[in-house]
């Protein structure tokens, strides 16, 4: 995984997944140097565990990184247990459209 900034304006390709993204040139930032990152998810619990598509891209991408992880999500893909392994990064912060939450979250 690599990241490239992405401003307004600026011109963006599809990859292989059909996903727009910015073209990568200099404007490429190692993980280690990045403040924040956006993160979409598929589940997430009330202790910050983060369920992604399996790939394990962003746990691979940021381990070890000062990185902020937040999570991008809907409040329903909050959910009770998810396995968890000793690689995986925690989330600081999760947005959803009933706003955003650190850790511990508020368990239903």
């Amino acid at each position: 995984m690599r990241f490239a900034e992405l401003k307004p304006g600026k011109k963006t390709i599809r990859n292989r997944y059909g996903i727009p993204e910015p073209a990568l040139n200099a404007s490429e930032a190692e993980a280690g140097v990045m403040d924040l990152v956006l993160a979409p998810l598929v589940a997430f619990t009330c202790s910050g565990e983060r369920l992604g598509m399996g790939g394990g891209y962003y746990d691979r991408a940021l381990a070890g990184s000062r990185a902020r992880l937040v999570g991008v999500a809907h409040s329903c893909q909050q959910v009770e247990r998810l396995p968890s392994d000793p690689w995986d990064v925690a989330m600081t912060l999760v947005i959803t459209e009933k706003g955003a939450v650190r850790p511990p979250f508020r368990c239903a």
